[in-house]
């Protein structure tokens, strides 16, 4: 039996705080900054797909995180009066938390069926936890005495107590930068490339990023038992880019720079358009290890898997030849990680929250699906994924 303790979370600290997932949080102009990381109420529906393609390849990079940590420490697993604390980081709507949990899961209990699972999901305050605890109970109804909770905090700091946290992980949302540092490219995402990086405004973004990435990295490591494991996935390039990755960055290029730009126009906005763009970014895998090394007195990257994942949306398009599926079901895909992005940072600038709607609206309902069916020749039939496994020394 599962049960849904969603009245309750933890912060950093260890204390109970109260939590009403009924109550959506209501974001001020200053909070509009922190929406570069929530996604749309319907990311679930439009994205799981997408996202469940990937999880797929890595689930046995995640199960061997588990079998690693039974054999560092194979006295933990007879503890069965502790609960076994797994805690996801970034875990939005629940879209992509089922498959993982249950990966880890199903792991544990091979080696100790009387283990008593304690999972928190982690995002920020603003996220849609409701959908993100329904999702997971749904998704783990069949298992019993598992306890599900939420932390609403942003993991760039430390979330949970210090030495209390066995398994972690975060799929796909690490790579997100909290702020832009500053303008750049008009492109949905910084993507890295070995000219961009070694521009004024690149050197920012490569900065901010591995700002980032410590602090992320610095706070996990405090919060895992020793011998605990952190499992990420993210999306990277490679040095030099593939030719599928040449495909991405022209694509989101047309997305943000002629599409959405042709629209802000309509409205004599098309000066707001830095403020509508993600703070995504597909970094070197070095980046990520690099930062990693650093801290090599406390953790050990184990694994550094990198994977090209076929695109789902491509993948069908490929069997059906329906443009226009196509562009409605890839519109929808991004309007899950991109429509709060859009909106909030419309309205940071100064446009009223009605006409932020309609734009968006318009925009992602109406205006990218037909350009989207229309450039299925540029748009990337893979994606790079890197896992990345790290245990507490």
């Amino acid at each position: 039996m599962i049960t849904d303790l969603t009245s309750i979370y933890t912060d950093s600290i260890g204390t109970k705080q109260s939590f009403t997932p009924s109550t959506e949080y209501i974001p001020t102009l200053e909070d509009t900054k922190s929406s570069s990381r929530v996604m749309d109420e319907q990311y679930n529906e439009s994205c799981s797909d997408w996202s469940n393609v990937s999880i797929n390849t890595t689930l046995k990079d995640l199960t061997a995180c588990v079998e690693r940590y039974h054999n560092l420490d194979p006295n933990r697993f007879d503890q069965t009066d502790i609960p076994f604390v797994i805690a996801e980081y970034g875990c939005a709507t629940g879209a992509a938390s089922v498959l993982p949990l249950q990966t880890i899961i199903n792991a544990v209990r091979r080696i100790q069926p009387r283990m008593t699972i304690q999972i928190i999901l982690n995002d920020l305050p603003e996220n849609h936890h409701g959908l993100a605890i329904s999702a997971v109970s749904q998704g783990l109804s069949l298992y019993d005495d598992i306890y599900i909770m939420v932390a609403g905090k942003d993991f760039t700091k430390q979330v949970f107590p210090n030495n209390s946290v066995d398994i972690a992980y975060s799929n796909m949302t690490a790579q997100i930068i909290p702020q832009a540092p500053c303008p750049r490219d008009e492109n949905v995402f910084f993507l890295a490339n070995s000219k961009n990086i070694q521009s004024e405004w690149g050197e920012k973004w490569v900065q901010a990023f591995e700002k980032h990435w410590e602090s992320f990295i610095s706070n996990r490591q405090k919060e895992l038992k020793t011998n605990g494991q952190l499992f990420v996935t993210v999306l990277i390039y490679d040095d030099p880019i593939l030719p599928y990755q040449e495909k991405e960055t022209q694509f989101y290029h047309e997305v943000a720079g002629v599409c959405l730009k042709n629209l802000l126009q309509k409205y004599n906005l098309a000066d707001k358009l830095q403020s509508t763009l993600k703070t995504s970014s597909s970094m070197f895998k070095s980046h990520y290890i690099d930062i990693c090394d650093k801290y090599n007195e406390k953790i050990q990257v184990v694994s550094s898997n990198s994977y090209d994942i076929i695109d789902y949306f491509y993948a069908e398009y490929e069997r059906t030849k329906d443009s226009r599926q196509f562009g409605m079901k890839v519109a929808a895909y991004i309007k899950g990680w991109w429509a709060h992005v859009l909106e909030g940072g419309l309205v940071s600038e100064g446009v009223n929250q009605q006409l932020a709607n309609t734009i968006s609206n318009e925009f992602f309902d109406t205006n990218l699906p037909k350009f989207v069916s229309e450039r299925a020749s540029i748009y990337p039939e893979y994606f790079r994924v890197l896992a990345l496994s790290v245990q507490k020394i």
